[in-house]
C-alpha cells in the first residue's frame, strides 16, 4: 500500500548575509528631546574597513549609505545619528528615519545591500542604550550609552534630574509640583527627597 500527503511547496525566505566582519554594537531609541537616535558600528578586526557605500536601515526604502571613504578601523567605531530633520539639511551626514522607541529592527548592509548584520531592539526606557557586551560579543544588554566608545555594564551611579526647590516657600497647606527623572541601566528602586 501507497500512503501520498501533499506536499508543502517550500518558501526560502532567509535574506542572504554577508561575510564581511563588521557588527551593530550599540543602538539608542530613546535619548529624549531633541537629542535624536544613533546607530554605533564596531569592527572586531585587526584591519580598518572601507565602508563606502555600505548602509544602515530599519526599512530598505529608508536607507542610508555611508558617503566614498568612510573608513572604520580596527577594534573602532563608527556612529550614524538618525534623524529625519537633520537628514532634511544634511543627506549625506545624518539617516533619513528615526529608530521606535517601542522597539524595531535595524540593520547593516554592505554596499550591494546584503545583511551584515540585523539587531532586534526591543522597547527602551528614556536615557537608554541596547548594547553589545563586550563589544562585537554575541550578548545584548540594556546599558547606559556609551556612543562610540566600549561598551560596559559596570554599575555606575545614576543620573538625576530634578528642579530647583525654592527657599522660603513656607506653608504646610499648599503642594507643591517637585519633577525627577532618574536615568540608569541597571533600574532604581526609589528616590528618596530630603531637605537639609
Amino acid at each position: 500500500p501507497f500512503s501520498c500527503v501533499k506536499d508543502e511547496l517550500f518558501e526560502d525566505n532567509t535574506v542572504p548575509v554577508s561575510e564581511i566582519d563588521l557588527v551593530i554594537n550599540e543602538v539608542a531609541s530613546n535619548m529624549g528631546d531633541p537629542i535624536p537616535d544613533w546607530i554605533e558600528t564596531y569592527n572586531p578586526s585587526d584591519n580598518a574597513i572601507d565602508m563606502s557605500g555600505f548602509g544602515v536601515y530599519d526599512k530598505p526604502s529608508a536607507i542610508y549609505k555611508f558617503p566614498n571613504g568612510t573608513t572604520i578601523p580596527a577594534h573602532g567605531y563608527l556612529v550614524i545619528t538618525c534623524d529625519k530633520n537633520l537628514a532634511a539639511a544634511e543627506p549625506d551626514k545624518y539617516a533619513d528615519f528615526g529608530i521606535s522607541s517601542g522597539g524595531e529592527s535595524v540593520f547593516l548592509v554592505d554596499a550591494t545591500e546584503v545583511v551584515i548584520d540585523e539587531v532586534a531592539v526591543p522597547g527602551m526606557d528614556l536615557g537608554l542604550s541596547y548594547a553589545r557586551i563586550p563589544d562585537g560579543g554575541e550578548t545584548f544588554s540594556v546599558a547606559n550609552p556609551t556612543q562610540g566608545a566600549a561598551n560596559s555594564n559596570t554599575n555606575e551611579p545614576p543620573v538625576v534630574e530634578a528642579d530647583t526647590l525654592v527657599t522660603g516657600m513656607v506653608n504646610d497647606n499648599v503642594r507643591y509640583l517637585y519633577d525627577v527623572m532618574v536615568k540608569d541601566a541597571s533600574g532604581v528602586s526609589s528616590v528618596k527627597l530630603w531637605l537639609q
